[in-house]
């Protein structure tokens, strides 16, 4: 198999479209269940020590992140470790800052709504 077709195959598209979901999230998800889903997922990377998607991709490297990997053949000096931190630290807190912002502060409705 072309390393291409395996680079870009399953896993690639459906990495990307949990990606773009994720990041879309403040947009058709409750603050609450975006906070603990992030949660969750900070405490599965703690256990597993990375993404079971990203391994099966790309290697068992838990230092690699998808994000990282596909962006580094655009920059190639660009640092995984500051990447990693980004995708993992920096991301989320946007995203929890951005939906209770957005959905607390200024009304905003998403789509799927957990009432407590």
């Amino acid at each position: 198999m072309n390393s291409k077709n395996k680079e870009f195959g399953l896993l690639f598209w459906l990495h990307l479209l949990l990606i773009v979901l994720a990041y879309t999230s403040p947009l058709w998800l409750d603050w609450k269940v975006i906070l603990g889903i992030i949660i969750a997922l900070q405490i599965y990377y703690l256990i597993r020590g990375g993404c079971d998607i990203t391994f099966l991709e790309l290697g068992n490297d838990t230092n690699t992140t998808f994000v990282w990997y596909y962006l580094q053949k655009f920059f190639s000096k660009l640092d995984q470790r500051k990447t990693k931190l980004f995708v993992r630290i920096i991301i989320p807190i946007i995203l929890i800052a951005n939906s209770f912002i957005s959905q607390k502060i200024y009304g905003y409705r998403p789509y799927i709504i957990l009432d407590l």
